[in-house]
């Protein structure tokens, strides 16, 4: 996967694993934008580090991240989750299965980031409930109907994120820039 240049405007992060059924939800939408209309987003997908995300984010203005949720009975909804919102909501994740790919949910990563000061001003996380999260390629019905929508609200999201992200990149103080820490 390329590594974003030392600073970028924004970054789209598709999380998941293609392997295990609904979990490549991300990667599904990935192949969608990059066969239409350019987003002008630097893509980045992943199944096997998201734990090396955290260094991506920290060199982005703006985040917008694609995750497959847990199963909770409603599979194909679409969640649309504020990360830099003064109190979050909690990601709908679970404990990663036994053999996962996901050492740490997108949740937990986030959470993470925060603390060592290194995500970005906006953050916004789009997921899709799973049906199915066992090993297996290929989509469950529901969560594959939900692709052209997940797309349609991905491709009006970009937009607005990357016109805050480069506002969010002048207010920026120096010392948040060289450190990832904000001061008093």
């Amino acid at each position: 996967m390329p590594v974003p240049p030392s600073r970028c405007r924004l970054l789209l992060c598709c999380v998941g694993n293609p392997l295990r059924g609904d979990d490549g939800v991300a990667a599904a939408l990935a192949r969608r934008l990059r066969r239409g209309a350019p987003t002008g987003a630097l893509l980045r997908c992943t199944g096997d580090d998201p734990a090396g995300l955290i260094e991506d984010w920290a060199r982005a203005d703006a985040l917008l991240c694609v995750d497959a949720a847990a199963p909770t009975g409603h599979p194909g909804r679409i969640l649309r989750l504020d990360a830099c919102a003064p109190r979050p909501r909690l990601l709908p994740s679970a404990v990663p299965p036994p053999g996962s790919s996901h050492g740490l949910g997108l949740g937990e990563l986030l959470r993470v980031a925060r603390a060592l000061g290194r995500l970005p001003p906006r953050v916004v996380v789009y997921t899709v409930e799973a049906a199915e999260l066992g090993l297996g390629q290929g989509l469950s019905p529901a969560v594959r109907a939900a692709l052209p929508e997940l797309e349609r609200r991905v491709r009006g999201e970009l937009p607005r994120l990357r016109q805050a992200g480069g506002s969010a990149r002048r207010r920026r103080p120096r010392s948040m820039l060289q450190t990832g820490v904000e001061r008093p």
